[in-house]
């Protein structure tokens, strides 16, 4: 049970002093068997304690996030809902009054678009362990890209029952539970074995000048997040407008995709499919080309997967053999009626400049989105 004299309450390792952490105290909260300590001068039966619920921001934070707090109360082996605070939040601080207990809070922000907390209706009869932030499906069955959902940091902390006997400080950590994907597109022209990049510019070669879209197929996002980690697999799929690319000095067009959850662990194969459809006037070839990626695709919490795509093609002319010497002509004798000539089969078409596509994947830290890059809260 935890010591009466103790003001600060963790949520596992979430509730940290510094840098959000209580790293300066060993104050995580041992399990509990859910008797709350009535001895030694401990509230009385039906008195409640002031709980404040503590998000500081830093001051250099520019995020206008409202988080809110589900809680869930012990009842026999299960914590059933309680209540929720959405309001009253000032300098990142709420304060609710909660009777002494055994309690798992569930910290969000960000959702309610395309990620839904389900049930929807959390009412007294729901658990814990029933709550899922899912995301909503297209008509064709696939599921919509993410939210920029936010949960306590790291996976499972937020899962650790909390034993509040006294007024206390819950302090706590958030991250991003999504991944972010990221498509960067490389042109460049081979010749005579030799690749040149031809860089792409806002000005005078953007990016929509080769693509009109970028369709993409992504098997194996997660079906939604729950405050053990990822949930479900399930395939995602979604469109790039190349228009909205911007351009880096190394030539580079760079698209930002949408948020995709990490899928359950141990779920199948990641992998990712993409179908380039050719704008109007482009010197590739053809009307659509397509390429797809499985080695070293992962979306992991709270970073980037950025894709490389780089497109190469060839402008080697082909060699033409030598003509051969013409040989001497003989006098040519009195010939036969000649027969009528057969006609002759169209020649075929030249065959398309070869294009070759190859795809890196890289997964690296989100930088330059939000203040809430390394951790929503410090």
């Amino acid at each position: 049970m935890m010591n009466k004299m103790m003001n600060k309450l963790s949520i596992g390792a979430l509730c940290l002093l510094a840098l959000g952490a209580c790293s300066d105290r060993n104050d995580r909260l041992p399990e509990t068997d859910g008797t709350p300590d009535t001895e030694n001068g401990a509230v009385a039966e039906g008195e409640k304690v002031a709980v404040t619920f503590r998000t500081p921001l830093p001051a250099s934070a520019q995020v206008t996030l409202t988080p809110e707090v589900h809680i869930f109360r012990k009842n026999g082996n299960d914590f059933l809902y309680e209540q929720t605070i959405r309001e009253g939040w000032s300098e990142g601080k709420a304060t609710a009054r909660l009777a002494p207990d055994v309690y798992k809070f569930l910290f969000a922000a960000s959702y309610g678009n395309n990620t839904r907390l389900t049930p929807g209706q959390l009412t007294a009869a729901v658990r814990f362990d029933e709550v899922v932030f899912l995301n909503r499906k297209d008509d064709d069955g696939t599921l919509l890209p993410a939210d920029e959902l936010y949960l306590q940091y790291p996976d499972g902390e937020g899962t650790t029952a909390c034993s509040v006997q006294a007024d206390d400080t819950v302090n706590c950590l958030m991250k991003r539970a999504a991944a972010k994907l990221q498509v960067r597109i490389e042109h460049y022209e081979r010749q005579n074995g030799t690749a040149t990049l031809i860089p792409y510019t806002a000005a005078t070669y953007p990016l929509k000048n080769d693509l009109a879209s970028i369709d993409v197929t992504f098997t194996g996002a997660g079906e939604g997040y729950t405050p053990a980690g990822g949930y479900g697999y399930g395939t995602t799929r979604f469109a790039l407008n190349p228009a909205l690319a911007v351009f880096s000095d190394d030539g580079a067009a760079t698209i930002d995709g949408p948020f995709l959850f990490p899928p359950a662990p141990g779920s199948g194969q990641q992998a990712v499919r993409f179908d380039l459809r050719l704008a109007t006037g482009t010197t590739l070839p053809g009307e659509t080309l397509a390429c797809e990626i499985t080695e070293g695709v992962a979306l992991k919490r709270n970073y980037l997967l950025r894709l490389t795509l780089r497109i190469y093609t060839d402008s080697t002319p082909p060699d033409i053999p030598d003509v051969p010497d013409t040989p001497d002509v003989p006098d040519i004798p009195d010939v036969p009626d000649v027969p009528d000539v057969p006609d002759i089969p169209d020649v075929p078409d030249e065959p398309d400049v070869p294009v070759d596509i190859r795809i890196q994947a890289d997964i690296i830290p989100i930088t330059a989105e939000t203040a809430g890059d390394e951790g929503m809260w410090y």
